[in-house]
Parts: C-alpha cells; sequence; structure tokens
C-alpha cells in the first residue's frame, strides 16, 4: 500500500506540475497575433524533442531490465525463517535436540568402543554438510512480483516520453504549411514541450530512484 501511494503520489505531482504547464503555455499562444516560431525552428524544437524522447524511453526500458535483473534477491530459507512461528521457552526448553541427543550416543559407543571414532567423525561430517546446504533460489513469485513493482513506477514517465514522441512526430511534416498557419498550436505545444522537459527528466528521475529501491 506504501508503495502505491509512493508511485501515485509522484504521478499526481507530476500530472499538476505538467498542467500548470500547458495552462500558461496555452494563455501565451492564444494572445500571439503572428507565428513566434517560424518553420527552421519549429523543425529543431519538434526533431529535438523526438529524438530526446525516444533516447529518454530507452534509458528507463533498459534501466528496468537492468534492475529487475539485479534486483536485491530473497532466498526461500530466508522467508521461511520469517514466516515460521516463533518458538515458546517451553517447547526450547521442554527437551533435548535429537541431532544433539544421537551426536552423544555416537561420542558414549566411541567411548565404550562399541564405535570407532572414524565412523563417529563421519556422522558429525554428514551432519554439518546437512546444516551447510545452500538455501534455494529466490522463488518466482518473487522475482515476477519485484518486477510488476520495477515496471508499475516506470509506467507514468515511459508514457509521457511515448506522447511527447508521437506528437513531435506527427507534426514534423507540417511545420512549413499547416504549423505556420495555425501558428497558436504550434506555440501551445512547443512551449509545453520547452517548459514540460524539466519536469519529465525530474519525474523519470525520480521514479528510477523509486525503482531501485524497490526489494
Amino acid at each position: 500500500m506504501a508503495f502505491r501511494l509512493l508511485v501515485g503520489d509522484l504521478a499526481a505531482i507530476f500530472e499538476v506540475y505538467l498542467l500548470a504547464v500547458g495552462l500558461g503555455a496555452l494563455w501565451t499562444a492564444i494572445g500571439t497575433s503572428e507565428p513566434w516560431y517560424l518553420e527552421t525552428l519549429s523543425l529543431w524544437a519538434y526533431a529535438t524533442t523526438l529524438v530526446a524522447s525516444t533516447v529518454l524511453v530507452s534509458m528507463l526500458v533498459l534501466a528496468g531490465v537492468f534492475i529487475v535483473r539485479t534486483g536485491r534477491p530473497e532466498t526461500a530459507g530466508q522467508l521461511v525463517t520469517a514466516s515460521s512461528p516463533r518458538r515458546t521457552p517451553e517447547a526450547s526448553t521442554g527437551g533435548a535436540n535429537p541431532d544433539i541427543e544421537r551426536l552423544l550416543q555416537s561420542l558414549d559407543h566411541a567411548a565404550s568402543g562399541e564405535t570407532s571414532p572414524g565412523a563417529v567423525l563421519t556422522t558429525v561430517r554428514e551432519r554439518v554438510e546437512v546444516r551447510a546446504t545452500p538455501t534455494s533460489p529466490e522463488p518466482e513469485s518473487l522475482r515476477r512480483g519485484r518486477a510488476h513493482r520495477v515496471w508499475l513506477t516506470l509506467a507514468g514517465p515511459c508514457i509521457t516520453s511515448v506522447l511527447f514522441a508521437g506528437i513531435s512526430a506527427a507534426f514534423l511534416p507540417g511545420v512549413g504549411g499547416f504549423l505556420q498557419t495555425n501558428y497558436v498550436i504550434n506555440t501551445f505545444f512547443i512551449l509545453t514541450f520547452a517548459y514540460g522537459w524539466g519536469g519529465l527528466i525530474a519525474y523519470a528521475a525520480a521514479s528510477l530512484f523509486l525503482a531501485s529501491a524497490q526489494p
């Protein structure tokens, strides 16, 4: 629940910022009486936005893959330890450990000559090897859960970058005709991209930090 609140709060802050930028750009564009951005400048503005947005979404995807693959693993043994009920003092002191009892019996037999010392050492070695067996690898459910949280965190900046790139690509063919005639639309989008990019970069950086902190 706390994770979803953090992601939701981050998205809400960026949405408010982008809405404020859009309203300011619209107010400025409506007040213009002639084109502010001619063909060459408009071409550079949309081309730069297209390339930068493509690079940003590519970096976010690569970073997400890296975070998912190199995240902090949790072994099944740790989960069993964390989820197993705590032993009460009565349970821990009510009887001797069976392993210890068998080990003491082996030592008694060795002392009385019934068992050779080599057999006792073999028994001890086997018990140590069993106890030293490594825990099982991270379950698939944990990896999927971490991947879901990481991609959910990075979804916001990725979608925004794709929108910026898509709008820029759609407007590139019309920088010399349509956008010069409809200069209000041209001014609105160029100002929105110009001032919205700072918020998008901050949003992407914060999302990466939050995604990398996922267990």
